[in-house]
């Protein structure tokens, strides 16, 4: 049995991710020894979190599309591809 994370800030079931994805968004270095996880609610300030530390978007170097409606937010990080082509595409 898998135990499914709780965002402390607003109750959302989360998705467990692994301590290099901290290490590509997050400002400051997060400790390597804990459990992170994503909260995956569009209107929570709380991007990643772990038993007594949260990081907020706010503390990211970029935006999670997830988590930024703009059309410009990149939903594929490693090629920098954004929602916009897609959806100018699907016109």
């Amino acid at each position: 049995m898998s135990i499914i994370p709780i965002c402390p800030k607003c109750g959302t079931p989360a998705i467990g991710v692994a301590t290099e994805v901290l290490l590509h968004f997050a400002k400051t270095t997060p400790p390597p020894d804990k459990r992170w996880a994503a909260c995956v609610s569009a209107s929570c300030p709380i991007a990643y979190f772990t038993s007594g530390q949260t990081i907020e978007i706010s503390e990211l170097t970029q935006a999670l599309w997830y988590k930024d409606a703009r059309t410009n937010v990149p939903i594929c990080y490693c090629s920098q591809l954004s929602a916009f082509p897609l959806m100018h595409e699907a016109r």
